[in-house]
């Protein structure tokens, strides 16, 4: 968190180096640094979770689906409405 708040005081438009910094850090994909942080997060789930997932069985899966396609919809009608045609 420090290093992402020092990056954007060191990238400001008025700080010397703010143009080599920008160059370096836009050479920089994001997916093979979210990579292992996806992995860990795979590994972290216990098997309380497992467990509580299996009791649900097909509810939680059916409630997931549900929210996942409205916030979906949500967002198309919102930049639909909102974002001009090209």
């Amino acid at each position: 968190m420090l290093f992402r708040g020092l990056l954007s005081i060191l990238s400001l438009p008025y700080f010397p180096a703010a143009e080599f910094l920008l160059a370096q850090v836009n050479k920089v994909d994001a997916l093979p640094l979210l990579t292992p942080v996806l992995v860990y997060a795979g590994f972290a789930i216990s098997h309380m979770e497992v467990n509580l997932f299996k009791k649900s069985g097909v509810k939680i899966a059916l409630v997931a689906l549900l929210t996942f396609t409205g916030t979906y919809l949500g967002s198309v009608l919102i930049a639909q409405a909102f974002l001009p045609s090209a």
